[in-house]
């Protein structure tokens, strides 16, 4: 009865090998193989400016309000010739992020937004601590993705957001 029992589970396992065996791989090689990121993925964060380079962040400290890690700080002071606040710095702790994405859906100007750039290995905490400079940076540079409730939109190789992307 054993015997019986040892043989038929046998080949129950050698059935299943042989077929996963004939299919193609369903893993990449990572990272010699990019993985292809769907809209809205989380990635790092970003700052976004307007079409003619202006910052779009008011500094109306809503981010900084909703954020359940308090991983950011922002730094203003008032506007001598106007209303409003001028940015001096916005801090990011991306160590300490855990990427919710209430910061994004919070902003009012769409000044903030998730990029697609995930890969964030370092040797030196100090440096997931990023500043106002880097998230602009990051921003021009990376595919930053708003959020579907704001309209689904993608930053283009000419720097421009383009409306209107569908959801895979």
């Amino acid at each position: 009865m054993g015997l019986l029992q040892d043989v038929k589970s046998f080949l129950s396992g050698f059935s299943t090998t042989m077929r996963t065996t004939l299919r193609p791989p369903v893993t990449h090689l990572y990272p010699y193989a990019q993985p292809n990121l769907p809209p809205g993925s989380h990635g790092s964060l970003a700052l976004l400016e307007d079409d003619d380079g202006t910052e779009r962040c008011i500094s109306c400290y809503q981010c900084e309000r909703v954020c359940p890690s308090r991983v950011i700080k922002i730094d203003a002071h008032k506007n001598p010739t106007g209303k409003g606040l001028i940015l001096d710095d916005f801090v990011i702790d991306h160590m300490n992020c855990m990427y919710c994405g209430l910061c994004v859906e919070v902003c009012p100007v769409d000044a903030i937004a998730f990029t697609t750039n995930f890969e964030w290995s370092t040797y030196n905490a100090e440096e997931m601590v990023v500043h106002k400079d880097w998230l602009y940076e990051n921003g021009r540079k990376a595919q930053a993705w708003r959020t579907v409730k704001q309209g689904l939109a993608i930053r283009g190789p000419d720097g421009k957001m383009q409306e209107g992307v569908e959801m895979p």
